[in-house]
């Protein structure tokens, strides 16, 4: 996917694997919140945290890890826009809010046994 266009290839992956409500996404979909390039980050974060409620009160497991990235964006990120860092604390605590609120549990399967 080289690395200007790598985010597209993976959310594209993420956005497949919960359509099919493939359990291993949802870590994958956490950790790439966590570490991927700053630059574009607002626009992914929105994406990334609408693939993980897809996965409903399931991605309840991952709100105590979801916080800690929220709260460590918002310490600053250097040079990046602190504008851009808003937006993405704020469609981070948004999908928060979503799947705390989240009652509906789809059929998972595994990639793996």
């Amino acid at each position: 996917s080289g690395i200007m266009f790598a985010d597209q290839i993976r959310i594209g992956g993420l956005e497949v694997l919960a359509k099919h409500h493939i359990e291993e996404a949802m870590p994958a979909c956490v950790e790439y919140l966590r570490t991927q390039n700053r630059w574009g980050s607002q626009k992914r974060s929105v994406e990334l945290m609408a693939i993980l409620q897809q996965y409903g009160a399931h991605a309840q497991t991952y709100v105590p890890e979801l916080e800690k990235i929220a709260a460590n964006f918002e310490k600053g990120e250097g040079d990046f826009p602190r504008q851009a860092t808003e937006q993405k604390v704020k469609a981070i605590r948004d999908g928060i809010s979503v799947i705390k609120a989240s009652k509906d549990r789809p059929k998972l399967a595994r990639i793996s046994s």
